[in-house]
């Protein structure tokens, strides 16, 4: 007795059959039916873009042309219509697949649309990339391949990213989320170079978002807040709506943004410098104080005297009177700084309440949300004849924060001796500024090691009651 395995169904095969020697076999389901008023639309495409899925045909039979197609009758109509244009002509080659045993021909007949392989958006992406290049505009492309005329623009858009991208999108690499990322990235190279490593294996997301949210300013920056989009526009302002609709409009001037931000702040820097600070104005607070002043470190409130307790809750007190009375305002109105100028004084007396040996010398503004503008202070040292009598104590020029319901200014970084002859200040801040930021980074990429410095410092602050010090440390 001899195995019988089931056999295996024959490929069709692929042929190429002019538009002369194609005719529509009777058997076609719809052989009756005239051309619909979609064909005009669909001689557009076919014009543009070729015919995509081949038709099924048979060999012709006595009286019939050379080849019948069994499926594809629409797109003869398109192709006949182009050639009664004059377009094309009877030459006009079609790529086709040859239905030649009976199977073959009764499945071609009955062929569901379900059974053709799903079209990739790739695929589509790169169609519409080629029909906008045929001349067609977005209203025939929608009709031509069953999109909303928003969902053109928007796939038209990614039409545009390098070859790689779409390559990586095809073979599952990339999500069409990312792909939109790409999109908004102008840098065609910039774009293969992240591609390639999705496609090798060791992309990750937040890089590429890292590269294309880096320096854009949209509604939502915290110095839009106080500037408002009726002053940024008549600044010469421009704004851009996002076509995907996953972020918030574009300010396409942020060098306008910040200018206006800073003309915004002129008057509550004009109040500062009247009660005697030296003011700057900066983008983002950085690590360090400016050249002459300290920054505040932190304190205790369990560790201040009575003096410096009830010093300290009338600043507060004040501070709360204050923001009492501004809650309502509207950041954006044209008086909204001379209002909010009392209130960061009121910020710098309590910042100051604590100081015995130093007072507040000065203040650096920044963009910030809520009101707009934050304050960060700095000390100054008394000079000596104005120091308390009989107070030997170091100079404990202070934060006050980092304790529930007290407000914190900054956060104390530890100094250091460090060599820094042969560098400028500004160069040894850089220095010390990316040092900082590749802890930072270490960190976070060793969470076991940044769960070890967390704790240790939890215990320094709740065990030790250590504020931070270097002979302090207990990691």
């Amino acid at each position: 007795m001899t195995d019988q395995s089931p056999t295996s169904p024959v490929a069709m095969s692929r042929i190429q059959v002019r538009l002369g020697d194609l005719g529509l076999a009777k058997e076609n389901l719809r052989f009756h039916e005239p051309a619909d008023d979609g064909v005009p639309q669909l001689a557009d495409t076919l014009l543009a873009a070729g015919v995509v899925i081949p038709p099924i045909v048979r060999p012709g039979r006595k009286g019939e042309a050379l080849f019948m197609a069994l499926d594809g009758r629409r797109r003869r109509f398109g192709l006949i219509l182009l050639r009664e244009r004059g377009e094309i002509g009877d030459d006009y080659l079609i790529d086709c697949l040859l239905a030649e045993t009976p199977a073959q021909q009764a499945a071609a007949i009955v062929l569901p649309n379900t059974e053709h392989a799903p079209v990739h958006i790739a695929d589509v992406i790169t169609a519409i990339g080629k029909l906008r290049k045929a001349k067609m505009d977005t209203q025939a492309i929608s009709t031509a391949l069953g999109y909303a005329e928003l969902e053109i623009k928007r796939l038209e858009a990614l039409a545009a990213v390098h070859p790689t991208v779409l390559k990586a999108l095809r073979q599952g690499r990339l999500t069409l989320k990312q792909v939109r990322l790409f999109a908004r990235l102008p840098d065609k190279k910039q774009q293969a170079e992240i591609a390639q490593t999705a496609l090798d294996g060791y992309f990750q997301d937040y890089q590429l978002r890292a590269v294309v949210e880096h320096d854009r300013a949209t509604v939502e920056d915290d110095r839009f807040t106080l500037v408002g989009m009726d002053r940024y526009l008549a600044a010469g302002g421009r704004v851009a709506s996002d076509l995907f609709g996953e972020y918030p409009d574009f300010l396409l001037d942020p060098e306008v943004l910040q200018g206006a931000w800073r003309e915004r702040v002129q008057p509550i820097v004009d109040h500062l410098k009247a009660e005697g600070l030296a003011v700057f104005v900066a983008r983002e607070a950085g690590y360090s104080a400016p050249d002459g002043f300290f920054r505040l470190a932190h304190v205790w409130e369990r560790d201040l005297d009575e003096a410096q307790k009830t010093a300290l809750s009338d600043a507060r007190y004040a501070v709360t009177q204050l923001e009492s009375a501004l809650q309502d305002l509207d950041p954006s109105v044209d008086d909204a700084p001379a209002q909010l100028a009392p209130l960061v004084s009121a910020y710098g007396v309590t910042a100051g309440a604590v100081l015995t040996r130093s007072k507040i010398g000065a203040v650096l503004l920044t963009p910030s949300d809520g009101h707009g503008v934050a304050a960060t202070f700095y000390s100054v040292p008394l000079p000596i004849e104005n120091l308390p009598e009989g107070d030997d104590s170091d100079d404990e020029a202070v934060t006050v924060g980092g304790r529930p319901g007290v407000v914190t200014n900054d956060v104390e970084v530890p100094r250091a001796d460090v060599e820094v002859e042969g560098a400028s200040h500004v160069l040894h801040e850089t220095r010390t500024d990316v040092a900082t930021r590749g802890l930072i980074r270490d960190l976070a990429d060793d969470p076991s090691a940044a769960l070890t410095v967390l704790i240790a410092q939890l215990f320094k602050q709740l065990a030790l009651h250590s504020s931070g010090g270097l002979e302090g440390s207990a990691s």
